[in-house]
C-alpha cells in the first residue's frame, strides 16, 4: 500500500480533480475511500492503486449533506438538500435506490 501522504497529495491537492471535499468514508478493509464534494461530486478511490474507480458528477441535484457506507461496505448512502436519499453500488457507482 502507498503511504497516505502520497494519496493525499494526489487526490485532495488537485482542485480540478475533486473540488472541495465535504465528506469522506473509509471502508473497513481500508482499501476504498469515498468522497463527496460541494460540487455534488461522488468519488470512490482505490487506495492501493492510488486512483479513482468511480466518478459521479451531479450525484444529487443539490448539495450533498451526508455520506455513509453500509456495514458490508457494498453500498454508499448519500443524502442531499434536494430532499432525497440515494443508495449507490460501491464498485459500479450506479444508483440502486432513490
Amino acid at each position: 500500500m502507498k503511504p497516505i501522504e502520497h494519496i493525499t497529495s494526489n487526490t485532495y491537492g488537485l482542485e480540478n480533480e475533486v473540488g472541495t471535499v465535504e465528506y469522506m468514508a473509509l471502508t473497513k478493509c481500508n482499501r476504498y475511500l469515498v468522497t463527496t464534494s460541494l460540487e455534488r461530486l461522488l468519488k470512490v478511490w482505490d487506495l492501493q492503486e492510488v486512483k479513482s474507480l468511480v466518478t459521479i458528477e451531479d450525484a444529487h441535484s443539490n448539495t450533498i449533506t451526508g455520506l455513509l457506507l453500509t456495514s458490508d461496505d457494498s453500498s454508499i448512502i448519500t443524502s442531499s438538500f434536494d430532499m432525497t436519499i440515494k443508495i449507490w453500488d460501491l464498485k459500479e457507482g450506479k444508483c440502486t435506490h432513490t
